[in-house]
């Protein structure tokens, strides 16, 4: 293992007049097992590119990197040192369908290249046989990516990083999108990888810290609000301290069991938005035998609700905590936001009007689906939205009411277990409206689960059987509905 450590002195970094991380102090020590906590969006993938060089701090602020007894600023030479595992690196090999083989994956590795472009030392392959080996991942070895599960391929990942011999591996949301056994069998990989090289692991969750992690850093819109021993910061095994602070800022517990929890859990939430406190002290339960209808007066709140749950945006520091729960488990904003469906103006008006009906239903998937599968899919949903006649007209010949069934066609498409309606029916006439409702009701009985916001009673389908109602920014009142 490596001495490299690296020091972070009130260090910032902008993006543009958005600043993304605050005035960071932030020290990691050769072999140090940290994790970086907080809500979405409080900078913590920022924070790790940050640390291994990616990114450059704002002027004023610092970073060193101490490496056998010699001190650097530039990040040469370190990124090797500190390979990262992340989202984005598992989407580009998904993405791209790429064939390359369990083995070659972890070669590449050693050059820090996603692909191996030169032919690997006997050494080197070794080293890339015993890692796979002690990971439990043998038998990858000839597999290719798109023939792993997603869980293998993970693991695969961390392997990829590990048999190198890094001095600090990086690790962001590498439990997101994994089901309940992936998730064990990569935490146990993590808690074997502490052996091999210092950790810093960022999550959403407390339950996906690896064992192994015996320092936090907690992370709130771009600072830091807590930082130290695990049980002093997450108050583990004594009084809650600042373990209390760290619940305030959003972080999700993921003590949901993934049987029987709700859909959505939210206790106390404020949500300010610009200097304007937009939401104030929400609580709100969804269980996965209820759709919803949300009402309110314009400025209520409704969309900045659904942007809530959806982990668009985040409580307030001092506020609240947001969980979710599929029933496959707890689920990250990201994972649940992959299962969901979205209607709304600002969805139609986020397309580009020069696409074509099938290229905009079919923005709706995942990098990572077959296209002729995606395709298939997109004009199954424009059928049965009665648009198939369209599929080749570019949006800006559309009305806004065909574009507004255009964007129900792109969150239909993927099949997605809950759906989001921020009022899906303006727009449409009168037999548009009567379409779309009864295709929505159709939905619901098949088992689609919706949260409606709408300003009319009328527009809502039977199959709603809950009501939110918001009254500035606070519950009104919650419960079945009666009587609309």
């Amino acid at each position: 293992m490596s001495d490299l450590g690296v020091v972070l002195s009130r260090a910032s970094v902008s993006r543009g007049r958005l600043r993304m991380l605050e005035a960071v102090d932030w020290e990691v020590l050769p072999g140090e097992r940290w994790g970086v906590l907080g809500p979405n969006g409080a900078g913590k993938t920022t924070l790790l590119r940050l640390l291994r060089g990616d990114l450059a701090p704002d002027p004023g602020g610092g970073r060193v990197y101490h490496l056998a007894g010699r001190d650097q600023e530039s990040p040469i030479g370190i990124r090797p040192l500190m390979p990262m595992v992340s989202p984005a690196l598992h989407d580009f090999y998904t993405a791209g369908q790429w064939r390359v083989s369990g083995l070659e994956l972890v070669l590449s590795g050693f050059f820090d290249t996603p692909f191996l472009y030169q032919e690997p030392s006997a050494a080197q392959r070794l080293a890339a046989l015993r890692t796979m080996d002690e990971l439990g991942i043998a038998d990858l070895e000839h597999r290719t990516f798109p023939e792993m599960s997603r869980g293998q391929a993970r693991k695969a990942l961390l392997a990829r990083a590990l048999a190198p011999g890094p001095a600090i591996l990086v690790l962001d949301e590498c439990l997101d999108g994994l089901d309940r056994r992936s998730r064990a069998g990569v935490q146990e990989l993590l808690d074997r990888a502490a052996s091999m090289a210092g950790l810093v692991c960022a999550v959403n969750r407390f339950s996906d810290l690896p064992r192994c992690v015996d320092r936090v850093l907690v992370l709130d819109r771009g600072r830091v609000a807590a930082r130290g021993p695990r049980s002093q910061v997450l108050g583990e095994g004594g009084g809650l301290g600042p373990g209390q602070a760290v619940r305030r800022a959003g972080l999700l517990s993921g003590a949901v069991d993934p049987g029987f929890g709700p859909a959505f859990r939210v206790w106390g939430v404020d949500v300010v938005l610009d200097g304007c406190r937009v939401l104030e002290n929400i609580r709100f339960e969804m269980d996965w035998d209820q759709n919803w209808a949300v009402f309110g007066p314009n400025g209520a709140g409704k969309t900045t609700f659904l942007r809530l749950l959806l982990g668009e945006v985040a409580p307030y520091a001092e506020t609240g905590l947001v969980e979710r729960c599929g029933p496959d488990g707890p689920w990250s904003a990201r994972a649940m936001r992959g299962r969901c469906g979205l209607v709304s103006a600002e969805v139609q008006a986020g397309l580009a009007r020069s696409m074509t009906v099938i290229q905009a239903v079919m923005s709706g998937f995942r990098a990572g689906v077959d296209p002729a599968e995606a395709r298939r899919l997109a004009r199954r949903a424009l059928d049965l939205l009665g648009l198939s006649g369209l599929e080749h007209r570019i949006l800006s010949s559309l009305s806004n009411g065909q574009a507004r069934k255009v964007v129900l066609a792109r969150a239909l498409a993927p099949g997605p277990m809950l759906l989001f309606l921020d009022e899906p029916l303006a727009g449409l006439d009168r037999r548009a409206r009567a379409e779309v409702r009864d295709l929505l009701q159709g939905q619901a009985e098949a088992g689609l689960r919706l949260i409606m916001v709408t300003h009319r009673a009328a527009d809502l389908i039977p199959a709603v059987n809950m009501v939110l109602e918001l009254e500035g920014g606070r519950v009104a009142h919650a419960g079945p509905r009666q009587g609309c």
